[in-house]
């Protein structure tokens, strides 16, 4: 069963690794928050914090990540292959090997 957490306040939260398919996270604040390889895939992020989050590696497949707030996040190897991303801010996010990240920000 997917997580349903609109709104949820986890900052600086540690879900490394974490299986968060489908996970209903719209308007969580997120912000500083380690998900290393965490599985994100066709989860709902929308108007999601996830300022200076560390999703290295982090499988965001098919996710809602519109009007996500990424900025100063760390991408490195993530898969952002089709996901939604209009709208979302990725300002002096790290990109480096990310999977459709939006170039045009970096």
């Amino acid at each position: 069963m997917a997580i349903q957490a609109w709104g949820l306040f986890a900052q600086g939260a540690q879900w490394q690794g974490a299986d968060l398919t489908a996970a209903y996270l719209e308007f969580a604040r997120l912000s500083g928050g380690r998900l290393h390889q965490a599985t994100l895939r066709a989860a709902d992020l929308e108007m999601t914090w996830l300022s200076r989050a560390d999703l290295k590696g982090a499988d965001l497949r098919d996710a809602n990540l519109q009007e996500v707030k990424l900025a100063e996040a760390n991408l490195e190897d993530a898969d952002l292959r089709g996901s939604k991303v209009r709208f979302g801010n990725f300002q002096g996010s790290n990109m480096q090997g990310c999977k459709d990240c939006p170039a045009g920000w970096q």
